[in-house]
């Protein structure tokens, strides 16, 4: 696994802000201009984007007993299960996101 999206992303939204990661076209074309060798890494972000996986992640339920981590495995599910993407890189993407 290439972490280097995972640097970029990181860089892209201290630049645009985190609504960036609300606008799929824009964050693929950012994430292939800085790291264009990283075709797994930046579809699975981009899909994980237009699911609109940061919105899921970060609303907040109230509900103690549905941790985060049980979000990013779900979240994670859905992605191998409509894209398959697999195990590995799916479970990466979401927690980039």
């Amino acid at each position: 696994m290439n972490d280097e999206p995972r640097k970029q992303l990181l860089e892209i939204v201290k630049i645009f802000e985190i609504e960036v990661l609300e606008e799929p076209r824009i964050l693929e074309g950012l994430l292939k201009d800085f790291c264009r060798n990283s075709k797994k890494e930046i579809f699975s972000i981009v899909i994980a984007s237009k699911e609109e996986f940061v919105k899921q992640l970060t609303v907040n339920d109230n509900n103690e007993n549905f941790p985060q981590y049980n979000k990013i495995v779900g979240l994670s599910h859905k992605l191998q299960e409509n894209y398959g993407i697999s195990e590995e890189i799916s479970f990466w993407a979401v927690e980039t996101i």
